[in-house]
């Protein structure tokens, strides 16, 4: 059985060999089969990350209020 690496190097060479050969049919073909591949694989692998850096760019991040207090000047409060 053939690794996710090695199917889309697969269907890489078989839309290069189908656009050598100048046939649209076999293009799209081609096009389509590499295009649902990479839709059913996920590309980005996920990266451990230590936990004194996960910390640390936390800490510089820009805090977000989870809970907002309603503003009494304006038309939301005063419904």
């Amino acid at each position: 059985m053939a690794t996710p690496k090695e199917e889309l190097v697969e269907f890489i060479e078989t839309y290069a060999a189908a656009k050598k050969s100048d046939n649209p049919m076999l293009m799209r073909l081609a096009s389509a089969a590499l295009g649902n591949f990479l839709q059913s694989i996920d590309v980005v692998k996920e990266i451990a990350v230590p936990e004194d850096l996960k910390k640390q760019v936390e800490a510089q991040l820009p805090k977000t209020a989870t809970t907002k207090k309603p503003n009494p000047r304006s038309r939301a409060a005063k419904k």
